[in-house]
């Protein structure tokens, strides 16, 4: 129970950080796709090369090609898989780490805009972004 617990509370402000992560993993979908693309049209002119030979075929030349072209495609597509889990960890750490200096600034200017009084300055969590915003907010108003 505990470990889902702190899983969930990653999820700060969902609706800016599912965005942070959809880009991340779109990102790591494009740049592997493009590739697969260009080796895949690759291969294709590898096997008119041996075809433009006049090679047999059932020449190893193609037996090995098909077979590599397979064994790449296995490869690449677990790499892809484990790039996009990469990617999908990443993005809720670091949205995460963005999120929460956000929410917290919100929060405090919500509570002083109800005229709530608010005490001490404001302070981020060690290795949130924008430390330098909760800095220079506390050395001007505090």
């Amino acid at each position: 129970m505990r470990e889902s617990r702190q899983f969930k509370n990653y999820f700060i402000y969902p609706a800016f950080q599912w965005k942070v992560i959809l880009m991340f993993m779109l990102v790591s979908l494009i740049s592997p796709l493009i590739l697969v693309f260009f080796q895949l049209q690759l291969f294709q002119e590898q096997l008119k090369s041996g075809e433009l030979s006049n090679l047999p075929g059932s020449h190893p030349y193609f037996t090995f090609l098909k077979s590599f072209q397979e064994q790449f495609v296995v490869m690449f597509g677990f790499s892809v898989l484990a790039s996009f889990v990469i990617c999908f960890f990443l993005g809720v750490l670091v949205s995460h780490k963005v999120a929460g200096p956000l929410v917290k600034i919100r929060n405090y200017f919500d509570r002083v805009g109800d005229g709530n009084e608010v005490e001490g300055p404001i302070n981020f969590r060690e290795g949130d972004f924008f430390q330098d915003v909760a800095q220079a907010y506390n050395k001007k108003f505090k």
